[in-house]
């Protein structure tokens, strides 16, 4: 069954370029895990009203088992300080499709 992954992305104040580095080498890994990036979405609003997301990824992944390797993978693990340096925050929703 496949798995679909929202994340709410917080960008850090003038890191976009760090966050566009660690995204594009992110979605590297998530290609090889059988991932892929199915939407990004720049929000405008919520209801109601919450601090907004700078993005929000919607992913898809064959299975568990993929999305486990991807979050285990030693070269995402290698990009954690660039994350961290260019992401506040961050929430995952995970579910089936």
């Amino acid at each position: 069954m496949a798995l679909i992954v929202i994340a709410n992305l917080k960008i850090r104040a003038g890191k976009r370029t760090q966050f566009e580095d660690f995204e594009r080498q992110a979605l590297e890994i998530i290609r090889r895990h059988g991932g892929e990036l199915l939407h990004t979405i720049h929000p405008i609003a919520t209801l109601p009203p919450t601090d907004l997301p700078d993005e929000v990824h919607i992913l898809r992944f064959p299975h568990q088992s993929a999305l486990a390797s991807y979050r285990t993978d030693p070269d995402l693990l290698s990009l954690a300080g660039l994350r961290a340096e260019a992401i506040a925050s961050t929430s995952i929703l995970i579910g089936s499709s």
